[in-house]
């Protein structure tokens, strides 16, 4: 599924693609996201995340990234650091940043 959608998008549209078959230890571990900011080369800080599970937010709360839950089947409880947001529709780059911080 993700080879189709990269190669719908434009070349370099990410800097990083780490897929579950390509770690170790699944989500909530944060292997993914750890290999992730580590291939990007930034700190975890000034990386935002985007999850719609318990064991997503997990693991994007565990690698230090900022991170943003959008609910999708189930409801995610609140934790330190967590923004929550219904849906992503009319939000732009600049704006994961500003949630991510709240």
């Amino acid at each position: 599924m993700v080879d189709v959608l990269l190669e719908a998008l434009p070349e370099d549209t990410f800097g990083s693609v780490v897929t579950g078959d390509t770690v170790t230890e699944g989500k909530p571990h944060p292997e993914s996201y750890l290999r992730a900011i580590d291939e990007l080369g930034v700190p975890a800080g000034e990386c935002v995340a985007i999850e719609d599970s318990r064991s997503g937010v997990g693991a994007a709360l565990a690698s230090g990234a900022r991170t943003i839950a959008v609910p999708h089947l189930v409801e995610i409880p609140a934790a330190p650091g967590l923004a929550t947001v219904r849906t992503l529709e009319g939000v732009t780059p600049e704006d994961l940043w500003t949630l991510s911080a709240a």
